[in-house]
């Protein structure tokens, strides 16, 4: 079972900042009017900066020999959710999670160096 490290709710503020250090505007991340008319009904956090908080806060130790990250994104964030980040390890490997409200998110897994 994961154990809880941090937790954070992005806000439009978050990201607007991502979007200019990005250059992806996409309405869906950017524009709350937009994003209405989305499934969600609500602006979504951009993948990308999920995963980096997530790399950046927790700093996951990849152990010696890492060579890949992998990330699935399972379930959108959408601006205003709590997102409680965790840390476990699985077969060796550092995984970490994003989850609202218990549905996991996003799964960073470090996999580590086939010999």
């Amino acid at each position: 079972m994961p154990g809880p490290l941090s937790d954070k709710t992005f806000s439009d503020a978050d990201q607007q900042r991502f979007a200019a250090a990005s250059g992806d505007f996409n309405p869906m991340h950017v524009d709350a009017v937009a994003a209405r008319r989305l499934l969600s009904g609500r602006q979504v956090v951009h993948g990308i900066h999920v995963l980096m908080h997530a790399l950046e806060r927790h700093r996951p130790d990849p152990g010696p020999g890492a060579t890949e990250w992998v990330c699935n994104f399972a379930n959108p964030v959408s601006v205003g959710d709590r997102v409680e980040f965790a840390r476990s390890e699985r077969d060796g490997r550092c995984v970490s999670t994003a989850s609202v409200d218990g549905l996991v998110c996003a799964e960073i897994v470090c996999e580590p160096e086939v010999e």
